[in-house]
């Protein structure tokens, strides 16, 4: 597992490390931090290094010091919010070269639960963890947005970031009231068929609501088929019939068919279409958004 905003490069994890120390006593305490020099040099998954500035090689035994990590997005579900306080984190401490010498690990506590939404805006999320879509293609209701809890408390509108993915319509909305907002989500049949991240941008109610988090498809190979009837009848000499061309899945790019005439594999290829003559240019276009 990772954090999705570190390994796609639209947030940073920054750290700092302070010195503390406490002069005094009772009311008389007087509490100083003082900066550490030093920054992040590595960041893998969950993991974050800071390693320390050549001018501040040694830690001093004894002592307190505060480690504050920034660049961590809120949580992606209202589920992961309730549960922050049931994580952990590790802070270890060692050289770069020979690893860690120490390890600390505490739970978060209950406080880190208020990693859901800033104040004043609630949670928005998919409905699903993971969509699936088939290269090629669009499915049906791949995608929905609502809020962690409840109805929309405001009009809500957000769309697809990039041109891999595509959604129909191009933006989901929804109207305070409503409970979700869904579209149909598409990719190029040259897609690679693995699991993406795929990143969303809220266009409007951002005043309300929090950003949507890195989405997860999953692309499939899965093919759909172009309909045409088995058999038409056609009347010698007569004018031209009508012939219903359909697809089992909407297509992502437009697909045109043609009739041509039909010849056979026989060595004297016969011709199976004498005195049928198909219009030069006759041709079927499937549209996006049509199936």
């Amino acid at each position: 597992m990772g954090v999705s905003g570190w390994m796609d490069g639209t947030s940073t994890a920054t750290a700092s490390l302070k010195l503390v120390t406490t002069t005094g006593t009772g009311t008389a305490a007087k509490t100083t931090k003082t900066a550490v020099k030093g920054a992040v040099s590595q960041v893998s998954g969950c993991n974050v290094v800071f390693a320390l500035d050549t001018t501040a090689t040694k830690l001093a035994e004894g002592s307190s010091y505060e480690f504050t990590l920034s660049g961590v997005p809120t949580t992606e579900s209202a589920a992961g919010g309730a549960a922050m306080a049931l994580g952990s984190a590790v802070l270890s401490v060692g050289k770069v070269a020979t690893g860690g010498f120490g390890y600390s690990s505490a739970q978060l506590f209950n406080a880190l639960a208020a990693q859901t939404a800033p104040t004043g805006k609630d949670l928005l999320e998919f409905s699903t963890a993971v969509a699936t879509v088939s290269r090629g293609t669009y499915t049906k209701g791949a995608v929905c947005i609502q809020p962690a809890s409840g109805n929309f408390k405001a009009a809500v509108s957000a769309s697809v970031q990039g041109t891999a993915f595509k959604t129909f319509p191009a933006s989901l909305s929804a109207k305070m009231g409503q409970a979700s907002a869904c579209a149909d989500m598409g990719t190029g049949s040259g897609t690679q068929m693995s699991t993406h991240c795929v990143r969303w941008s809220v266009v409007n109610g951002t005043a309300s609501y929090t950003a949507l988090p890195t989405q997860m498809v999953t692309v499939n190979g899965a093919t759909a088929t172009i309909n045409v009837p088995d058999k038409v009848t056609c009347s010698l000499g007569g004018s031209s019939v009508p012939i219903v061309v359909t697809a089992s899945a909407v297509p992502f790019s437009d697909v045109k068919v043609s009739l041509t005439t039909s010849i056979a594999d026989d060595e004297k290829k016969t011709d199976n279409s004498v005195g049928i003559t198909p219009n030069t240019g006759e041709v079927v276009t499937l549209k996006v958004g049509e199936n």
